[in-house]
């Protein structure tokens, strides 16, 4: 699983390089920041795709894990559909005496295939989303309390009830302001121009999805496998 956070801070270094070249605007050629404005909200949307992706590939590589038998199935995991097509190629490549020359002749590449075409219809962005897709991969009631118990973000309520309540709501607010821009370009209708974007607003909320997602990287408390 080590590719999904390498991926994700990669998509996190790009972000910054973005933010670069709004400084760089910015400085050297006195462009106002309202004009540079949309730089911001390009960050906030690959923000939320890349914590998307995370997701998806986090919650694909353990369930193939768990259908390889190399960590226990989850009832979620149990659930889901697989064709028989499918299936017939898995008994097929562990029943194999001889060791496998291509990907087509190994278990975890039918199991891929079939689990991305499951996957790839799903969005994993909102915070309920975020809980039911884990549940694929974690038998776990409380999985948020343990993911922020590895956080190091400055939480501002007062107890851990509290400050769950701050975290979901904070990720489905994330996830709301990127789908304005991304299907109203931002726009409020009631004074007929963008909202505003605060610089500081945008920094608290990349570090908070960084700390989120690297947490739920942390607690990967199935053992998946590393090398995937």
């Amino acid at each position: 699983m080590v590719n999904t956070i390498t991926t994700f801070n990669t998509c996190i270094r790009d972000i910054q390089k973005m933010r670069g070249f709004y400084v760089f605007l910015s400085d050297h050629y006195k462009i106002a920041p309202e004009d540079l404005s949309d730089l911001l909200r390009s960050e906030l949307v690959n923000l939320v795709s890349a914590m998307d992706r995370f997701i998806h590939e986090f919650v694909r590589i353990g369930i193939i894990n768990s259908y390889t038998n190399k960590t226990p199935q989850t009832d979620k995991c149990k659930s889901i559909s697989i064709k028989f097509s499918t299936l017939n190629k898995v008994i097929e490549c562990q029943s194999r005496k001889t060791p496998p020359t291509c990907n087509e002749e190994t278990a975890e590449y039918w199991i891929n295939n079939e689990i991305k075409t499951i996957l790839k219809s799903m969005s994993f962005q909102k915070i309920d989303r975020i809980k039911d897709a884990l549940s694929y991969i974690w038998d776990l009631d409380h999985k948020i309390p343990v993911i922020m118990s590895k956080m190091h973000y400055p939480f501002p309520e007062s107890t851990p009830n509290a400050n769950q309540k701050f975290l979901e709501k904070k990720i489905d607010l994330i996830v709301s302001r990127r789908n304005q821009i991304v299907h109203e370009a931002d726009y409020d209708i009631s004074i007929n121009s963008k909202q505003t974007i605060n610089i500081n607003w945008l920094d608290d909320t990349i570090l908070f999805v960084k700390e989120f997602l690297s947490s739920t990287y942390k607690c990967n408390f199935l053992g998946a496998d590393n090398k995937q």
